[in-house]
């Protein structure tokens, strides 16, 4: 596996190498992971600038993005209990508009309007559980204005979705 890195420049190696090798290693060698080899080293010798302009390009707008980027994927800062107590209320949620969807496709055989909102159980659920994960430590009235709305969007698209024929 080590000798196709050695296609690419000496300076690109000694940058992304270990990361290749390690891509590498992890998966099957097949013609498209050749192939996908092959132009990776081709792109790298045709144009080897391009290794040193992205190490010298951090403006302050990258630096502030990835900085976003990283508070977004943290997610809220929940302890295990209150992770618990999130996921606990998101599993609560999802069965009840299970059953509740069960109970009224049961109750309104072929309803498209049942079956839209069916469709947004698992939304609605993930809606649900917001005040006790990422809105946790908002206010009421904003976590009010915010589960609310998203559900009568849901709703709104769910209606919309099953009157369209």
């Amino acid at each position: 596996m080590t000798w196709w890195l050695r296609l690419y420049p000496r300076r690109w190696r000694e940058r992304y190498g270990a990361e290749m090798a390690a891509l590498v290693a992890a998966r099957p060698l097949s013609p498209a992971v050749i192939v996908d080899l092959i132009a990776g080293a081709i792109d790298a010798r045709v144009h080897p600038q391009q290794i040193r302009r992205h190490q010298k390009q951090r403006t302050e707008e990258d630096v502030m993005l990835s900085r976003l980027m990283r508070r977004c994927a943290a997610g809220p800062n929940l302890s295990p209990s209150e992770q618990r107590l999130a996921n606990g209320v998101l599993v609560g949620f999802t069965l009840a508009f299970a059953l509740l969807y069960v109970a009224a496709a049961w109750r309104f055989k072929g309803s498209e309007l049942v079956d839209a909102l069916g469709i947004m159980a698992f939304p609605a659920a993930l809606v649900c559980a917001m005040p006790f994960s990422y809105l946790k430590g908002h206010s009421r009235l904003s976590q009010f204005v915010v589960v609310g709305g998203t559900l009568a969007l849901l709703a709104v698209c769910s209606w919309l979705a099953a009157s369209i024929r």
